[in-house]
């Protein structure tokens, strides 16, 4: 099988240089792979609430169902522009504004790789060289799975396969996308 590490081609001398972003949404676990879905991962990834991208790299994975993390690229930290605090006070949401730039590390597949990984411990940001106590270390998750295609909005199938947000059901309204709904992407969702 084929590590995270392998398959990012990451030297050992270089692990202090990466974090990963195990992506969930914050009340909807859902959210990141739907923001996915709609092409609006780097820019809500960017938001934190706290500083937790101070690395130079981070390796961004979006919970797709348990255990099972869909590979969504490697962005470099812009540090020449610090991240700015920003708050949204209809929700009283406070945090941090990054600016990343998406690298071109196995760019062709982005939204393709799914990586099998017993997350065992709480932190959504950890180090790639952590070793956890109770998991298997990050670095070493495997991949379970490659769709010869990118996970997207794509075909609709009909009325009795559709289970889609909100905000995915608006993005296909808005951007008038006809007959375009993936019935793989319904068993993700």
């Amino acid at each position: 099988m084929i590590r995270l590490q392998d398959f990012l081609g990451v030297a050992d001398l270089e692990l202090n240089k990466y974090k990963i972003h195990f992506a969930r949404g914050g009340v909807r676990p859902e959210e990141a792979k739907e923001v996915f879905y709609v092409g609006e991962f780097q820019s809500w990834q960017e938001r934190q609430t706290k500083k937790n991208f101070e690395r130079e790299y981070v390796i961004s994975l979006i919970w797709i169902e348990k255990n099972k993390w869909l590979y969504a690229g490697v962005y470099e930290v812009d540090h020449s522009v610090r991240p700015k605090p920003i708050e949204n006070p209809k929700d009283n949401w406070k945090g941090w504004k990054y600016k990343t730039i998406k690298t071109n590390v196995q760019e062709d597949m982005i939204g393709r790789v799914v990586f099998y990984y017993e997350k065992n411990f709480r932190a959504s940001y950890p180090c790639l060289e952590l070793e956890p106590s109770n998991a298997i270390e990050p670095r070493n998750m495997e991949i379970c799975k490659i769709y010869e295609e990118r996970l997207a909005v794509d075909d609709f199938t009909g009325f009795d396969e559709v289970n889609i947000s909100y905000d995915i059901l608006k993005v296909i309204v808005n951007k008038k996308i006809k007959s375009r709904y993936q019935k793989k992407l319904y068993r993700l969702l």
